[in-house]
């Protein structure tokens, strides 16, 4: 553990980045902590593997000497002073991989190098198969992934799934075999479909849904882990401006288009038995869907939803109503359940819930999503719920006055750590975070007609 007296943060965008370690094929180790100029970490829900970038300055031609060819490792510490231990960002125990290397002439003298790197995982990820029979429940079949043919060493939280299946990889790489799973899996916690397969900064893999991240159990919502917001900077207590946003941008993609043609709002799925030679049609509902799953916000007695609740043609319909607007077949060998030795029965995926569900979750997610750049923190993890408070958009210069719709939960899904070294060394951390419901219910006419102020026939809104 680090002296304690080293771990107190003295302002914002303070950063220890230590023990930064370039290691050979050949086992020669070079410590290149006071040769970094520039340091990026980051991590996603989408993507599988933890990747970053670093440069580093050279006046010795290293690059001649040992020499570099791309099958280096990387390892390094990074956490914020003043923060629990257990919020460092340490790889000492599970390297890095380079996976390219640039050359940055810098002057005669000098050169720089760009060093991307990634997990280790990732470079086997790309080197093996995954081709064993696969038996279990999905959650068990991921599990015997990473542990088989990824081989991984490093920490699994795995959300357990229902029932048992039996598959055989189709001699995909082994992550490719994972996010097939993913898709067809059902939460046997939460009864949600929709898993999403990452690996976080601190070195677990992570098979969850977005039910688990907003949710600890059914109807126990996690808290936030911490609340932002945009106060002008004249707080100087430590606590309050690291809470403070430097800038930030809501991109609300109301996509109407992308939204129908993907099937967030209605589908219909054909699922053909071969087995039966008959085939079956199933509808389905976005409203009917949201008030039994679970959101960033939680509040199914008012109309939070992320859609137009009201009739959108001239013969009634909702946006629900209109399943044709997106079809999706499949083939399916009936809904059956087999028998191997001691009754340990294996089940088809039930594709009628699976399908539209997953297609309507994701969709959903492209619908509000927050960037902020915040004063670096390594305490930070994709997956957390946080709290923002998102100011109205008006001439009011009150910063106290908040957006009802838009401030509240959000929750995590990417984060990158940018670092620059030289001059006003710094540290920022980029969030990106999404929530899939409002936090107040949408106004009704009435409501925003009263808040319109009409003056001599103009009106200003």
């Amino acid at each position: 553990m680090l002296n304690s007296t080293l771990r107190d943060i003295q302002r914002p965008g303070a950063f220890a980045l230590k023990n930064v370690i370039l290691k050979t094929p050949s086992g020669i180790k070079l410590n290149i902590t006071d040769s970094v100029t520039s340091f990026n970490l980051y991590s996603s829900i989408y993507t599988p593997f933890v990747t970053g970038s670093i440069i580093f300055s050279d006046s010795n031609n290293l690059s001649e000497f040992l020499p570099l060819m791309g099958e280096e490792t990387l390892t390094y510490q990074l956490y914020t002073p003043g923060y629990d231990i257990i919020d460092d960002i340490n790889t000492e125990n599970f390297s890095m991989k380079v996976t390219r290397i640039v050359n940055l002439n810098v002057s005669e003298f000098v050169q720089q190098f760009l060093l991307e790197f990634a997990s280790s995982e990732f470079k086997r990820n790309n080197r093996v198969r995954s081709i064993s029979p696969l038996r279990g429940t999905h959650s068990d079949m991921v599990s015997q992934i990473l542990k088989s043919d990824i081989k991984t060493a490093k920490n699994i939280a795995i959300e357990p799934t229902q029932e048992n299946f039996k598959l055989v990889s189709p001699n995909i790489p082994p992550i490719s075999m994972i996010q097939k799973i993913a898709q067809r899996s059902t939460s046997s916690k939460f009864n949600e479909t929709g898993y999403f397969f990452y690996e976080d900064f601190f070195n677990t893999f992570h098979f969850r849904t977005f039910a688990s991240m907003v949710n600890q159990i059914p109807g126990v919502v996690r808290q936030p882990t911490i609340r932002y917001h945009v106060q002008p900077e004249v707080n100087t207590d430590l606590d309050v401006q690291m809470t403070r946003v430097k800038t930030f941008e809501l991109k609300r993609a109301y996509d109407h288009t992308d939204n129908t043609r993907s099937g967030m709002y209605a589908s219909k799925l054909i699922v053909h038995d071969t087995d039966a030679k008959s085939y079956k049609e199933y509808d389905f509902r976005y409203d009917t869907f949201f008030n039994k799953s679970y959101h960033t916000d939680m509040k199914k007695s008012k109309n939070n939803k992320i859609a137009y609740d009201g009739v959108v043609d001239e013969y009634g319909n909702k946006l629900y109503d209109f399943s044709s607007s997106k079809v999706c077949a499949v083939v399916d060998g009936g809904d059956r359940v087999y028998n191997e030795g001691n009754n340990y029965p294996y089940k088809a995926p039930n594709l009628q819930t699976t399908i539209q569900q997953r297609i309507s979750r994701e969709q959903s997610l492209n619908n509000i999503v927050l960037s902020l750049t915040v004063h670096g923190l390594t305490a930070l993890n994709l997956g957390q719920v946080i709290e923002f408070v998102h100011p109205k958009i008006s001439t009011d210069s009150d910063h106290n006055n908040r957006s009802k719709l838009y401030s509240g939960r959000y929750v995590i899904t990417k984060l990158r750590h940018s670092i620059s070294i030289g001059g006003t060394s710094i540290h920022e951390t980029l969030i990106e975070c999404v929530k899939d419901s409002l936090s107040n219910s949408i106004s009704s006419n009435n409501t925003i007609t009263q808040n319109i102020q009409r003056s001599k026939g103009t009106t200003k809104i």
